[in-house]
């Protein structure tokens, strides 16, 4: 009943909006009413989402404005002693996804809640190197991301040379 088309609306940010392996969540396929607000949660840019359902632990960075619903955590420094870049590496690492996992355990359906994420024991340096960290994080993830996109193209000629070799057009 709160979704809409007009130009008033909120982004309504759904698990859907994202890619996996993507930093940011940067725009939304749907839009709700003002009054939806009421039932939901407003996040801005530069707030940090963490997906608490489904894909749990996914954390994601606003690169817009809009509204959550109750399948994600927001997590915003209000005392601004950390980078939301640097938080994006560190709750992704396999060090905090393994504490949610345990934290989780024993649920049919593997749920965060903020509770379990306080929990979490997170290293957390001085500001500045939070940002040095994890500007290096960031260009590695460039790094890899370019030879996984140079992998993949490769796989696909050989998977299209292979079949014409099966069927003789090769």
């Amino acid at each position: 009943a709160f979704l809409t088309n007009e130009p008033s609306g909120i982004n309504w940010i759904m698990i859907g909006d994202t890619i996996v392996g993507e930093k940011y969540i940067t725009k939304t396929a749907k839009m709700i009413k003002p009054e939806g607000l009421s039932k939901t949660r407003l996040v801005t840019e530069g707030d940090l989402l963490l997906s608490n359902s489904m894909s749990f632990g996914r954390p994601y960075i606003m690169k817009t404005d809009g509204a959550i619903h109750d399948g994600w955590l927001l997590l915003r420094d209000s005392a601004q002693n950390s980078s939301p870049d640097y938080l994006y590496h560190v709750l992704g690492s396999p060090l905090c996804y393994s504490q949610f996992v345990r934290a989780a355990a024993g649920a049919t359906v593997k749920n965060l809640n903020t509770a379990i994420v306080s929990s979490v024991e997170i290293p957390l340096p001085a500001f500045e190197k939070q940002l040095e960290i994890a500007a290096r994080l960031d260009s590695v993830e460039v790094k890899v991301g370019s030879r996984f996109a140079a992998l993949s193209i490769k796989a696909e000629e050989l998977k299209a040379s292979l079949f014409g070799s099966f069927f003789g057009e090769g």
